[in-house]
């Protein structure tokens, strides 16, 4: 089955040892919930099924961006969303990548509950981070490749990839 990715901070879902001394074993921060943001009852994400498709995405989110940034985030198996009663509806992606926006999809008709449930789903799956330096290398590289349309990587960070 295939696996969904959602950007993330993880500094939201994994605080700095001792910082929330009152926080369970096990539990979620509620400041978490800012990485599963909806608007119109819905949250976005990708569907992946191997490394050249997480690779692109991973370059279309992170030319997306102003600046070159760590990033982190989430990946869970789609079988949570289904077994979570979410609507996954492909939809249009919005990066420099062309390959990464066939791979997006909306979470739709969310509630609270089922945003919980992400949430847990989240928290119990697979998260990590590209370190800030090989995002700057993926990028350039995909900007060789062709992969990225410069014209749609916003100018700040088209910038950053033209100078050499």
């Amino acid at each position: 089955m295939a696996r969904l990715l959602r950007m993330i901070r993880q500094s939201r879902w994994f605080p700095q040892p001792g910082l929330l001394g009152w926080l369970p074993t096990g539990a979620i921060p509620s400041d978490a919930l800012l990485d599963l943001q909806t608007s119109g009852n819905k949250m976005s994400l990708y569907r992946i099924d191997d490394e050249d498709e997480f690779e692109s995405v991973v370059v279309g989110l992170a030319s997306s961006r102003d600046n070159f940034a760590n990033l982190d985030y989430a990946i869970l198996d789609e079988s949570a969303i289904h077994s979570a009663a979410i609507t996954l509806v492909k939809t249009d992606g919005n990066t420099p990548c062309d390959k990464a926006n066939m791979l997006h999809y909306d979470l739709q008709e969310l509630t609270v509950d089922k945003v919980v449930n992400l949430a847990q789903s989240i928290s119990e799956g697979y998260l990590d981070r590209i370190p800030k330096k090989e995002i700057e290398n993926r990028v350039r590289k995909a900007m060789e490749s062709g992969l990225l349309d410069l014209s749609r990587v916003n100018v700040s960070m088209r910038q950053k990839l033209t100078i050499v």
